[in-house]
């Protein structure tokens, strides 16, 4: 992780396996911890639109913060999150994308 961490902070994409595993173990301390290093998100939730209900499950209410900035056109997603804040969270999100389109 140390390594990955360093290589985030030097401005390399990687670490998208290590975050995709941190949202499966529940683990917001690791998923922060990449983002503050500079996990490229935007890079990460294109790759695999897993992450993003996995992110609004394990943070409701820091979710919209969290992908702030993110230009993506989500698929249908709210319906993959397995919590109803999940759910909340990604509910609002969606409807800011189509208010603003």
């Amino acid at each position: 992780m140390g390594k990955v961490l360093e290589s985030l902070k030097a401005g390399n994409d990687v670490g998208h396996k290590i975050f995709y595993w941190a949202l499966t173990a529940g683990s917001l301390k690791w998923v922060e911890k990449l983002i503050a290093a500079g996990l490229n998100l935007q890079s990460v939730i294109t790759g695999d639109h897993a992450c993003i209900s996995l992110l609004a499950d394990l943070d409701p209410q820091g979710f919209a913060e969290k992908i702030k900035g993110i230009e993506n056109k989500l698929p249908n997603i709210v319906d993959h999150t397995t919590t109803e804040a999940g759910q909340k969270a990604l509910t609002a999100l969606v409807t800011k994308i189509r208010n603003n389109s």
